[in-house]
Protein backbone atom coordinates (compact mmCIF):
# COMPACT_ATOMS: atom_id res chain seq x y z
CA UNK A 1 0.00 0.00 0.00
CA UNK A 2 1.43 3.37 -1.00
CA UNK A 3 1.25 6.03 1.73
CA UNK A 4 -1.23 8.74 0.95
CA UNK A 5 -3.31 6.63 -1.42
CA UNK A 6 -6.58 5.21 -0.32
CA UNK A 7 -7.50 1.62 -0.81
CA UNK A 8 -11.00 1.64 -2.31
CA UNK A 9 -12.46 -1.80 -2.95
CA UNK A 10 -13.25 -2.60 -6.58
CA UNK A 11 -16.94 -3.11 -5.84
CA UNK A 12 -17.26 0.43 -4.54
CA UNK A 13 -15.52 1.79 -7.63
CA UNK A 14 -17.93 -0.17 -9.82
CA UNK A 15 -20.88 1.24 -7.90
CA UNK A 16 -19.52 4.75 -8.28
CA UNK A 17 -18.99 4.33 -12.03
CA UNK A 18 -22.49 2.92 -12.48
CA UNK A 19 -23.98 5.76 -10.46
CA UNK A 20 -22.05 8.39 -12.41
CA UNK A 21 -23.31 7.09 -15.73
CA UNK A 22 -26.08 8.78 -17.72
CA UNK A 23 -28.75 9.88 -15.28
CA UNK A 24 -26.61 8.85 -12.29
CA UNK A 25 -25.97 10.84 -9.16
CA UNK A 26 -22.55 12.49 -9.20
CA UNK A 27 -22.76 13.14 -5.47
CA UNK A 28 -22.56 9.39 -4.87
CA UNK A 29 -19.14 9.29 -6.56
CA UNK A 30 -17.80 12.04 -4.30
CA UNK A 31 -19.39 10.37 -1.28
CA UNK A 32 -17.72 7.04 -2.00
CA UNK A 33 -14.37 8.69 -2.66
CA UNK A 34 -14.54 10.61 0.62
CA UNK A 35 -15.24 7.56 2.79
CA UNK A 36 -12.21 5.82 4.24
CA UNK A 37 -12.09 2.13 3.37
CA UNK A 38 -12.93 -0.40 6.01
CA UNK A 39 -9.94 -1.54 8.04
CA UNK A 40 -7.70 1.31 6.88
CA UNK A 41 -5.00 1.90 9.48
CA UNK A 42 -3.30 4.74 7.64
CA UNK A 43 -5.32 7.78 8.67
CA UNK A 44 -4.40 10.97 6.89
CA UNK A 45 -4.53 14.05 9.06
CA UNK A 46 -6.40 16.96 7.52
CA UNK A 47 -4.34 19.97 6.50
CA UNK A 48 -5.38 23.31 5.10
CA UNK A 49 -5.32 24.31 1.47
CA UNK A 50 -2.35 26.64 1.97
CA UNK A 51 -0.35 23.80 3.51
CA UNK A 52 -1.16 21.58 0.54
CA UNK A 53 -0.10 24.31 -1.87
CA UNK A 54 3.12 24.86 0.11
CA UNK A 55 3.95 21.15 -0.02
CA UNK A 56 3.27 20.89 -3.76
CA UNK A 57 5.08 24.10 -4.73
CA UNK A 58 7.89 23.38 -2.28
CA UNK A 59 8.41 19.89 -3.65
CA UNK A 60 8.56 21.30 -7.17
CA UNK A 61 11.14 23.83 -5.99
CA UNK A 62 13.09 21.04 -4.25
CA UNK A 63 13.27 19.00 -7.45
CA UNK A 64 14.15 22.04 -9.60
CA UNK A 65 16.86 23.26 -7.23
CA UNK A 66 18.31 19.76 -6.99
CA UNK A 67 18.52 19.67 -10.78
CA UNK A 68 20.30 23.03 -10.79
CA UNK A 69 22.65 21.72 -8.08
CA UNK A 70 23.47 18.71 -10.26
CA UNK A 71 24.03 21.04 -13.22
CA UNK A 72 26.42 23.17 -11.17
CA UNK A 73 28.24 20.07 -9.96
CA UNK A 74 28.54 18.93 -13.57
CA UNK A 75 30.11 22.24 -14.56
CA UNK A 76 32.38 22.17 -11.51
CA UNK A 77 33.52 18.55 -11.78
CA UNK A 78 33.45 18.39 -15.61
CA UNK A 79 32.09 14.83 -15.46
CA UNK A 80 28.41 13.98 -15.76
CA UNK A 81 28.48 10.70 -13.85
CA UNK A 82 30.44 12.22 -10.97
CA UNK A 83 28.01 15.15 -10.87
CA UNK A 84 24.99 12.86 -10.57
CA UNK A 85 26.69 10.77 -7.90
CA UNK A 86 27.70 13.88 -5.96
CA UNK A 87 24.17 15.33 -6.17
CA UNK A 88 22.67 12.08 -4.88
CA UNK A 89 25.32 11.91 -2.15
CA UNK A 90 24.54 15.47 -1.06
CA UNK A 91 20.74 15.35 -1.22
CA UNK A 92 19.39 11.81 -0.92
CA UNK A 93 21.98 9.95 1.17
CA UNK A 94 21.87 12.31 4.21
CA UNK A 95 18.07 12.21 4.18
CA UNK A 96 18.00 8.41 4.07
CA UNK A 97 20.65 8.08 6.79
CA UNK A 98 18.84 10.52 9.08
CA UNK A 99 15.32 9.16 8.63
CA UNK A 100 16.08 5.44 8.91
CA UNK A 101 17.52 5.57 12.45
CA UNK A 102 21.02 4.63 11.31
CA UNK A 103 22.47 7.72 13.00
CA UNK A 104 22.17 9.06 16.54
CA UNK A 105 19.44 11.69 16.96
CA UNK A 106 21.77 14.67 17.45
CA UNK A 107 23.90 13.86 14.43
CA UNK A 108 20.82 13.13 12.27
CA UNK A 109 19.32 16.52 13.12
CA UNK A 110 22.64 18.25 12.53
CA UNK A 111 22.94 16.53 9.15
CA UNK A 112 19.45 17.68 8.18
CA UNK A 113 20.31 21.26 9.09
CA UNK A 114 23.45 21.79 7.00
CA UNK A 115 23.17 19.50 3.96
CA UNK A 116 20.92 20.10 0.95
CA UNK A 117 18.69 17.35 2.38
CA UNK A 118 17.30 20.06 4.68
CA UNK A 119 15.03 21.03 1.79
CA UNK A 120 12.94 17.91 2.41
CA UNK A 121 11.45 19.80 5.36
CA UNK A 122 9.25 21.60 2.83
CA UNK A 123 7.23 18.37 2.60
CA UNK A 124 6.44 18.39 6.32
CA UNK A 125 2.75 19.18 6.77
CA UNK A 126 2.17 18.70 10.50
CA UNK A 127 3.54 21.55 12.66
CA UNK A 128 5.67 21.07 15.72
CA UNK A 129 4.04 22.48 18.86
CA UNK A 130 6.35 23.51 21.73
CA UNK A 131 3.65 22.88 24.35
CA UNK A 132 3.12 19.27 23.22
CA UNK A 133 5.48 16.54 24.30
CA UNK A 134 5.82 14.43 21.18
CA UNK A 135 8.16 12.24 19.26
CA UNK A 136 9.81 14.96 17.18
CA UNK A 137 12.54 12.93 15.47
CA UNK A 138 13.50 12.71 11.79
CA UNK A 139 12.47 9.04 11.89
CA UNK A 140 8.87 10.06 12.61
CA UNK A 141 8.74 12.72 9.90
CA UNK A 142 9.69 15.84 11.85
CA UNK A 143 12.71 17.55 10.38
CA UNK A 144 14.63 20.12 12.48
CA UNK A 145 14.14 23.16 10.24
CA UNK A 146 10.99 25.02 9.24
CA UNK A 147 9.93 24.37 5.62
CA UNK A 148 11.26 27.52 3.98
CA UNK A 149 14.47 27.50 6.03
CA UNK A 150 15.23 24.03 4.70
CA UNK A 151 14.65 25.25 1.17
CA UNK A 152 16.93 28.23 1.90
CA UNK A 153 19.73 25.80 2.87
CA UNK A 154 19.40 24.11 -0.54
CA UNK A 155 19.41 27.54 -2.23
CA UNK A 156 22.64 28.36 -0.40
CA UNK A 157 24.25 25.14 -1.60
CA UNK A 158 23.10 25.83 -5.17
CA UNK A 159 24.51 29.37 -5.03
CA UNK A 160 27.81 28.08 -3.63
CA UNK A 161 28.20 25.35 -6.27
CA UNK A 162 27.20 27.66 -9.14
CA UNK A 163 29.62 30.32 -7.86
CA UNK A 164 32.46 27.80 -7.67
CA UNK A 165 31.61 26.49 -11.13
CA UNK A 166 31.56 30.02 -12.58
CA UNK A 167 34.90 30.81 -10.92
CA UNK A 168 36.44 27.64 -12.29
CA UNK A 169 35.12 28.29 -15.79
CA UNK A 170 36.34 31.90 -15.70
CA UNK A 171 39.78 30.90 -14.41
CA UNK A 172 40.10 28.13 -16.99
CA UNK A 173 39.12 30.41 -19.89
CA UNK A 174 41.55 33.14 -18.84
Amino acid sequence: MWPGFRNVPIGRVGDAVADAGPGGDDRRVAELAAQPPDGDRNRILPVGTLTEVRVVVGTAALVALTAVLALGLGALLRRGVLAVLAAVALVVVPYLLATTALLPLGFAQWLLRITPAAAFSVQQSIPRYPQVIGDYRPQTGYLPLPPWAGLAVLCGWVALVLGLAAYRMHRRDA
